[in-house]
């Protein structure tokens, strides 16, 4: 990769939607072997708060990344608190897209059964996949979306990028804050 997009905003935002990507793929393989337990209501809870904990943490920690290369002498990109809200915008887009091809889905590709077409098959599998982090605690289906799932799908990533920027921004380490409550310290 040519060293002057590497370090662009266009190939941060890249890096975070990749992110996103490789999460929500990694939970919906799991979800797919799993998902004779996934009937049971608090194992499916349990799945998506940890899903949705490990997304989130994926996002921080790509941010977190972007941030510490911002701040290197040799890199085009100077780090600046707002572009914590700027590196998710690949994501929203492809939340956006999600969102009509899953309402376009269950509006052409159903009827008072369920969905009947291909088109709706494989709309509703692509929105599951992309959204499965949050399945166990939102109400999704049949073509309907609670609030708190627009919340939950529009607002984590934002919030997670802004947190990890912010935090890189600042100095802030969560690693370490985390090791130094986990780990004794030695006594002198």
């Amino acid at each position: 990769m040519d060293n002057k997009f590497r370090y662009s905003l266009t190939a941060q935002m890249l890096k975070t939607l990749k992110t996103q990507l490789f999460t929500a793929l990694m939970f919906f393989l799991l979800w797919l072997i799993t998902i004779n337990l996934m009937v049971i209501d608090w194992v499916n809870m349990i799945f998506a708060i940890i899903a949705t904990i490990t997304c989130f943490f994926a996002i921080y920690g790509t941010s977190y990344d972007v941030v510490n290369s911002d701040k290197k002498s040799y890199t085009p990109q100077r780090p600046y608190i707002a572009k914590g809200l700027l590196l998710p915008l690949l994501i929203e887009a492809a939340n956006v897209l999600m969102l009509i091809l899953y309402k376009c889905s269950w509006y052409f590709g159903s009827n008072e059964h369920g969905l009947n077409t291909v088109f709706g098959l494989i709309g509703n599998i692509l929105f599951k996949m992309w959204t499965i982090m949050y399945d166990g605690y939102v109400s999704i289906g049949n073509g309907n979306i609670s609030l708190f799932a627009y919340i939950m799908i529009f607002g984590m990533p934002v919030v997670a990028s802004f947190v990890g920027y912010f935090a890189g921004y600042k100095n802030f380490d969560l690693a370490s804050k985390i090791n130094s409550i986990a780990y004794e310290k030695k006594k002198k």
